[in-house]
């Protein structure tokens, strides 16, 4: 019997998908699509390029028996921009609004079925950094599941 990959790991997936999507080509304002990172790693992408993080720092999770809880995944979209285009912010605005029409694109989704919920919050712009060469922001997402720990299979 294998066991299931965990649910929490599909979910971030399913979201590096979804925003694998954006692209020009796809209807989208910009082509930050190219570069969706869930390792916490921006090594290899060199200067200049726009990218988008996937962070999922912190799980709530209520337990509903031994075997079975539902819980929030809240994920982090951080967006990461070249700061020494005039329109940086401009572009940062843009690419939050391609995150959000992805993330919300529902006959795009394939999450699993125990998924129930995607809930799209605000978004921060951060001060740029002394001496940094991007300016960065991000969007809050919220993905709520039902999680068996005895399934085997997602």
């Amino acid at each position: 019997m294998t066991p299931a990959t965990p649910l929490d790991q599909l979910v971030i997936d399913e979201l590096q998908r979804l925003l694998q999507r954006i692209s020009t080509d796809n209807g989208f304002h910009t082509n930050i699509g190219q570069h969706v990172l869930v390792e916490e790693s921006q090594a290899g992408l060199g200067t200049g390029v726009a990218a988008i993080e996937l962070l999922d720092g912190v799980e709530q999770a209520d337990y509903q028996n031994p075997t079975k809880r539902s819980a929030d995944l809240n994920v982090t979209c951080a967006v990461t921009i070249p700061a020494d285009l005039d329109t940086a912010r401009a572009d940062m605005r843009l690419a939050f609004a391609d995150v959000r029409r992805a993330l919300a694109s529902g006959e795009h989704h394939q999450f699993p079925k125990r998924v129930n919920k995607l809930l799209i919050g605000g978004r921060r712009m951060n001060p740029r950094e002394e001496g940094s060469a991007f300016i960065d922001g991000e969007l809050d997402i919220r993905v709520t599941y039902v999680e068996d720990h005895l399934e085997t299979t997602p």
